[in-house]
């Protein structure tokens, strides 16, 4: 090991968590020792940790050149392109540091991460029980494999091995978090409660912990555990297959809708059928947004509600609104068709404001939130030329109208998988 004063304390710095003095330091080292690569890919770590993804990608390569048969430097590379969201990028690099040192069982347990990232969870499983063969003691192993096993909905060896990870290392907030999970899934959410409590007690900036305390407290709500039920159910597959039940629910809808047409006698049945479904799907765009209107009410879910959680829910709730009363309005003077037409394209909008606003900030946000301030400015214009037809005569504007009456009869497959389909592309950090 490198005895260079310098170095020495940087280490020092970094495991008190004060990456930027270690930063610091390291810089002033290398200026003398630019070869040095122990401090190149101590360096990585704190740029990482700070989120420096640029130059932490650019020295990680740097340290490689240096030394490219040191197996860590390609799992720190590894690593890097797994916190970016470059999961493809990723495999490379880790299947390097495996190939090269095959009993490092850090390297196993980021490949773990990778495979769960990418919803392969059977070989997500095999790499994490690999780490935990080289060493059983892995606290950080164990509760990831914990995880895996809750999204493969095997919540009850889930609990048991986290309950050992618990027993070894009580003040983990990670396996406490993920223990409040597999509680969830498992319909405890009072037992729930106490571990994601104690999982922000022990790390307050815990995400992970913070939503599954939101979900705990929404989850008092009856029709809210069914919907959270249905997650953690269709999150168990993978994502072409829960692109497969989106889409497929979507066209069976238009296959079912065209049929009861075709076969009077068969309508009733199917329509109910037909009716069941957008319920439900509805219900799980609005179900989120508008619990978290309640909680804003609620002393524990008022503190837990990030901003974008909170303006989500009001852009939502006023939405909602705006949908009863053109729907009243429709109501009022049912022979206008175009009524109908503004009550049924600002509830499609409103499901637009549902989507779009709790997307964290990113580039798919801002996209969506594009998208967003098109679609209410057109659904606005298009309700003031309906209510004061009059002054300016729906006729006289016929392509406008056409254009956005088929943009609207869209919309609600746009605003559904258009933010699942931006979220999952990675961004260039």
């Amino acid at each position: 090991m490198n005895q260079n004063p310098l170095l020495q304390h940087a280490r020092l710095l970094f495991e008190q968590n004060r990456a930027e003095a270690a930063e610091t330091k390291l810089r002033q080292l290398l200026v003398s020792d630019p070869q040095n690569s122990d401090a190149v890919a101590l360096l990585v770590l704190c740029l990482l940790q700070r989120e420096q993804y640029d130059e932490a990608t650019e020295r990680a390569k740097e340290a490689i050149a240096l030394s490219p048969d040191t197996a860590y430097f390609h799992a720190v590379l590894g690593q890097i392109w797994l916190k970016r969201n470059y999961l493809q990028r990723a495999e490379q690099p880790l299947q390097q540091a495996i190939a090269l040192d095959p009993y490092h069982p850090w390297f196993r347990v980021i490949l773990a991460q990778l495979r769960y990232r990418q919803s392969r969870f059977e070989e997500a499983l095999a790499a994490v029980e690999g780490a935990l063969e080289l060493n059983p003691e892995d606290d950080s192993a164990t509760a990831l494999r914990g995880e895996i096993l809750r999204r493969m909905g095997r919540s009850l060896p889930a609990a048991a091995a986290l309950e050992e990870t618990l027993a070894r290392d009580p003040e983990n907030a990670y396996s406490h978090a993920i223990m409040g999970w597999t509680k969830l899934q498992q319909g405890d959410r009072k037992q729930a409660l106490t571990y994601f409590r104690e999982a922000l007690r022990l790390e307050p900036e815990l995400e992970m912990a913070r939503e599954g305390m939101l979900d705990a407290l929404r989850a008092a709500n009856p029709f809210y555990r069914a919907v959270l039920q249905f997650t953690f159910w269709i999150n168990r597959w993978p994502p072409r297959v829960r692109w497969g039940i989106l889409l497929g629910g979507f066209f069976g809808v238009q296959i079912l809708a065209n049929l009861a047409e075709q076969q009077p006698a068969w309508a009733p049945y199917l329509w109910v059928l037909i009716f069941a479904y957008i319920a439900f799907a509805f219900s799980t765009w609005f179900a989120t947004p508008l619990t978290n209107v309640l909680l804003l009410f609620h002393p524990l879910g008022r503190h837990a509600l990030t901003r974008i959680d909170r303006w989500a829910a009001v852009g939502t709730g006023l939405a909602c609104v705006a949908t009863l009363v053109a729907a009243g309005l429709a109501l009022a003077k049912p022979e206008s068709e175009h009524r109908f037409l503004v009550a049924l394209f600002t509830f499609s909008a409103t499901i637009t404001v549902a989507s779009s606003l709790p997307i964290p900030p990113s580039r798919a946000r801002n996209i969506m939130l594009i998208y967003l301030v098109i679609i209410v400015s057109l659904t606005v214009a298009f309700a003031s030329l309906t209510l004061f037809e009059r002054l300016i005569p729906l006729a006289q504007v016929p392509t406008i109208v056409s254009a956005y009456i088929s943009l609207m009869r869209w919309n609600t497959l746009i605003s559904t998988l258009a933010p699942q389909l931006l979220v999952s592309i990675p961004e260039r950090h």
